[in-house]
């Protein structure tokens, strides 16, 4: 029974299928066909218009070639549209229609630049000659424009009895409106010259008359006795009125002063501005008719998706109804069971990062991953647990050694500080310039003790004293006292003034200097003060955090040392104990607060400290 149906509702889909091709297909035929349509109207106007510029006897001014460019813009727009969409419906170039229209277009692209550089000169020296031929071109391109057009239309004239009706109507209004070109561009030739009509243009004006009133004689009886639509009826009544009622009176008054040879009210260049509007009113009847077969053939094209849609969700539902219970076993059981299986050997081999999938459900299967979720966690506790044991072991260590080795040499070094005291008082008493060497000694006794200090403060952490003090303004006396190289700027971005916090002024000003001095002494290895180093030092007060930002444009981190930089003893530079950074990660948490650190090797890096709007009183913590 399931294959039975899905076997007819699949040959519905087909049927389905079939129709909207063929609503598809009549869309593209009828939006091909409306460009190439803009395109014939628009050159038939700039051919009127540049053939009433040959006639004149001046040349053309700036208006005009404004509107002339209007017009190509406009025409070209058209021409590729309509070009892109017959290539996307398999048409090829040397289809015998398109291949034509093309050589026709190249032709008349020529003859644009002959046109164009004869109205710059006097009607006296304009070839005599180029008018007839530019009439003609234009002739021959917009032919060839239709003849597409109707082989076009020609294969979805049997498709749908309305756009059939569409279609024809649409083919008159452009004979009505050809012919109607043309005797504008009679009548505007015959004012520029200003010489009186002769018998054979009165000929050609007759039988343009006869052909334009016949065609649209069809078009109106079509409006008044077939059941049109409404927007069709609307531009029928507009052009009757443009066109057949004003324009043809004031052709005729034009025509009427001419023949009696009185000069004409207006020049021809004004003449085809006048008229445009009449002529655009033929033509939006042939774009209303466009508009209508383009709704019918969306509506059709609504229509057979939809039922398409229909068939193929039936189709679907049968078909997927034959395979639900497979499917659900196993999208419900097997393979959920497989990933939670993956998820437990992953942390079963260490990788306590890894989360069980599916604990949002409510049976077993989320049971047993939010069990997992648990081994998981007490794991990840059991690990940080283990990683602080060793960091207190490390440190409780140093502290020992750091004890023992501060009272071994510190009574050296206070024996080598007098032995050297005595070498100066007898080097000043003989008279030898020893100045400099026994500075060195002493900087370097210095140095000594002072490394012995850093270890000794570092691994005897002391109770904080705190107060609430104004920040921005403790801090900016410290950076007034901080001692920079050459080169490098300190920029003060303070802007949490009076807001003020609990802290340990003097540690906390060991840890601004550090940060300061560390950032200082990267600058200055990496060469950047060549650069304009900066070192930018931001304080800023959150909902739940004080904010205090130190960053510099120097060379940074690499990222495999970024990790370690808050490691006791780790150090990257010839100097110094390692200890600078592992000192204030102690003094921030110390004071119940955080810190990172960001860097980007080459352009420099970022320390964030955020400390609690209120901070607890500090715990004395054990080496």
């Amino acid at each position: 029974m399931a294959l039975a149906l899905v076997v007819l509702f699949a040959t519905a889909a087909e049927r389905a299928y079939m129709r909207r091709a063929t609503a598809q297909h009549i869309h593209a035929v009828v939006s091909v066909a409306r460009d190439l349509f803009v395109a014939m109207q628009t050159i038939r106007v700039e051919r009127g218009t540049i053939n009433t510029g040959l006639e004149t006897t001046a040349t053309i001014d700036p208006d005009t070639r404004g509107d002339l460019a209007a017009l190509r813009k406009r025409s070209n727009a058209a021409f590729e549209s309509a070009l892109a969409k017959t290539k996307d419906m398999g048409i090829p170039e040397s289809d015998a229609g398109l291949s034509k229209m093309l050589a026709a277009r190249g032709e008349f692209d020529r003859m644009r630049v002959s046109v164009d550089a004869a109205m710059l000169l006097p009607k006296s020296e304009r070839p005599p000659t180029l008018s007839g031929l530019w009439v003609a071109g234009g002739g021959m391109l917009t032919a060839s424009i239709d003849a597409l057009s109707e082989q076009l239309s020609g294969e979805i004239n049997q498709a749908d009895p309305i756009i059939t009706e569409m279609m024809k109507i649409k083919q008159i209004a452009w004979v009505v409106r050809d012919a109607a070109g043309t005797d504008r561009l009679n009548v505007g030739a015959v004012i520029a010259n200003g010489s009186g009509i002769s018998p054979a243009q009165q000929q050609q004006f007759a039988l343009l008359s006869g052909r334009i009133d016949a065609g649209w004689q069809v078009i109106s009886e079509d409006a008044h006795w077939l059941n049109m639509p409404r927007p069709l009826k609307d531009s029928v009544a507009k052009a009757q009125k443009l066109y057949f009622q004003d324009l043809r009176a004031r052709r005729k008054a034009l025509l009427a002063d001419v023949t009696a040879g009185r000069q004409a009210a207006i020049s021809g260049v004004e003449w085809v501005n006048l008229s445009n509007p009449a002529l655009e009113a033929i033509m939006d009847v042939a774009n209303t008719a466009f508009d209508l077969s383009d709704a019918q053939a969306a509506g059709q094209e609504s229509a057979a998706t939809q039922d398409l849609a229909a068939a193929l969700v039936f189709t679907l539902f049968f078909l997927g109804f034959g395979i639900f219970a497979v499917s659900f076993v196993i999208r419900r059981i097997a393979l959920p069971m497989a990933d939670i299986t993956a998820a437990m050997r992953a942390v079963a081999d260490g990788d306590l990062d890894r989360e069980a999938p599916f604990v949002e459900r409510q049976d077993e299967i989320g049971e047993l991953a939010r069990t997992l979720n648990i081994f998981r966690d007490k794991g990840r506790e059991n690990r940080r647990l283990a990683a602080e044991l060793v960091q207190q072991e490390r440190l409780s260590a140093l502290g020992q050694l750091t004890a023992t080795v501060a009272h071994e040499l510190r009574n050296p070094l206070s024996a080598i500080r007098n032995t050297v005291y005595t070498f100066k008082e007898l080097a000043a008493n003989k008279g030898l310039n020893l100045d400099r060497p026994i500075e060195r000694v002493e900087r370097s006794i210095s140095r000594c003790d002072r490394i012995i200090s850093e270890l000794l403060d570092f691994t005897r952490v002391r109770e904080l004293r705190k107060r609430v003090t104004a920040f921005d303004k403790w801090l900016d006396e410290v950076l007034n006292d901080q001692k920079l190289p050459p080169g490098i700027a300190l920029v003060r971005n303070l802007s949490a003034t009076g807001h003020a916090i609990s802290f340990d002024s003097d540690r906390m000003r060991q840890v601004v200097i550090n940060l300061i001095d560390n950032a200082a002494q990267a600058m200055s290895a990496g060469d950047n003060t060549a650069n304009n180093g900066r070192i930018v030092v931001t304080t800023a007060a959150r909902l739940n955090a004080f904010e205090l930002l130190i960053a510099d444009n120097g060379p940074g981190i690499a990222a495999e040392n970024l990790a370690k930089v808050f490691e006791p003893l780790f150090s990257t530079k010839s100097f110094g104990t390692g200890l600078g950074l592992p000192m204030v990660k102690q003094v921030i948490e110390q004071h119940d607060g955080t810190v990172d650190i960001a860097s980007t090797p080459g352009k420099g890096t970022k320390l964030t400290i955020r400390l609690p709007q209120s901070a607890a009183p500090a715990a004395e913590v054990a080496a």
